[in-house]
């Protein structure tokens, strides 16, 4: 639930509330890689599958 959130939330809320639309873009990418990296320490190895 977590990643979902992360991955879907964030970069919609950037993309609606920054004007400057590559501002928005650079920071919706660097949120999306932040969820990654944290939800690989959250999640446990075993249910870390695709």
């Amino acid at each position: 639930m977590y990643l979902l959130d992360g991955i879907i939330t964030l970069p919609l809320l950037c993309w609606l509330c920054i004007a400057d639309k590559k501002k928005a873009l650079l920071t919706a990418a660097s949120l999306f890689c932040l969820v990654i990296i944290t939800g690989s320490f959250i999640i446990p190895d075993e249910n870390q599958t695709v």
